[in-house]
């Protein structure tokens, strides 16, 4: 199942490289590439790829909730399936 992971501003995540975000620490869960907001795309971003505001992460796997719960629902939107930008969560 995909899954799509916005970064809002003011999230504890932003300005973290993925290691220290935390996100790839959930069995199950992979990051398979990340949207900036200028539209660049990161495919398979490594470990220290820093994450920014607004941008989308992309995952596959089943815990995306999991992820939601840990850092914060209200600072991260999580969409399962979804185009973020249709997402009321």
């Amino acid at each position: 199942m995909e899954s799509v992971l916005v970064l809002v501003q003011g999230s504890e995540l932003c300005k973290r490289p993925l290691a220290r975000a935390g996100l790839q620490n959930f069995e199950g869960l992979h990051i398979f590439e990340i949207e900036r907001a200028d539209g660049t795309i990161i495919p398979e971003p490594s470990s220290d790829t820093i994450l920014y505001a607004n941008d989308i992460v992309k995952l596959s796997g089943s815990v995306c909730g999991k992820a939601r719960h840990r850092h914060k629902c209200a600072k991260a939107r999580c969409a399962v399936g979804n185009d973020p930008s249709t997402s009321s969560t």
